[in-house]
């Protein structure tokens, strides 16, 4: 699956004090969903963020990478 971010934008993110990192798939296929989450995974964590924020109840959980 394609990564619709380019890493500059994660940098420049990271350089500005963002924290907070989401991913999501947006698949037409059953057998597509979740693909190039990995990617993005890895993509995120050569950036220098540690985790992959998710919301519960409007609160932010965090998933280490």
């Amino acid at each position: 699956g394609r990564i619709g971010l380019e890493p500059w934008v994660l940098e420049l993110y990271a350089k500005s004090g963002g924290k907070y990192i989401t991913v999501g798939s947006d698949a037409h296929k059953t057998e597509h969903v979740g693909l190039g989450l990995n990617n993005a995974a890895d993509l995120i964590k050569n950036t220098g963020f540690n985790s992959i924020t998710y919301y519960k109840d409007k609160k932010p959980f965090f998933i280490s990478i």
